[in-house]
C-alpha cells in the first residue's frame, strides 16, 4: 500500500516504483492506479510510471494534484464518500464538483467505493455538473 497514512513517499520510490515501471507495460490495456490517503507528497513518483492514470482521494487537494502531475499522468476521483456524497445536499456536491473540474481533474469520481446509502439524487448531480461542463 503506497498511502503516505502509511509509508514514506520514498518507499513507494524505493520499493514500488521501478516494479510499477516494469509491470505496467506488460498489460495489454491501460491501468490505472488507485492510493487510499494522502498522496501529493509522491505525485512526483506516480508521473514517472507508465500508468494511464492516477485515482485520487479527497485528502488531496485538486488543485496542487493536478500541478503535481504536470500533464504527465492523468488524474481522476477527488469526491469524498462519506462527507459529502453520503451527508450533504445537491447543491454542495454541485459546488465541489465544479471545484474538482475547474482544478482541471480529468475524470470527476467518487475517490472510493460509493457507499449503499449514498443518496441516488448526489450521485446525478456529479453527472448533471459534467455534462454542464462539457
Amino acid at each position: 500500500h503506497a498511502t503516505g497514512d502509511l509509508i514514506r513517499n520514498t518507499m513507494y520510490r524505493d520499493f514500488l516504483l521501478w516494479r510499477h515501471q516494469e509491470l505496467v507495460p506488460q498489460v495489454p490495456a491501460p491501468v490505472i492506479l488507485h492510493c487510499c490517503g494522502r498522496s501529493l507528497d509522491r505525485i512526483e513518483y506516480f508521473r514517472e510510471t507508465p500508468f494511464a492514470m492516477y485515482h485520487f482521494e479527497s485528502a488531496n487537494a485538486p488543485e496542487k494534484m493536478v500541478a503535481g502531475a504536470e500533464d504527465k499522468i492523468r488524474l481522476a476521483g477527488n469526491l469524498n464518500n462519506p462527507q459529502l456524497l453520503m451527508q450533504k445536499t445537491p447543491e454542495d456536491v454541485r459546488v465541489e464538483v465544479q471545484r474538482v473540474i475547474d482544478a482541471g481533474v480529468d475524470i470527476i469520481a467518487p475517490e472510493c467505493a460509493v457507499p449503499l446509502q449514498t443518496p441516488v439524487e448526489n450521485l446525478k448531480t456529479i453527472v448533471a455538473v459534467c455534462e454542464d461542463n462539457r
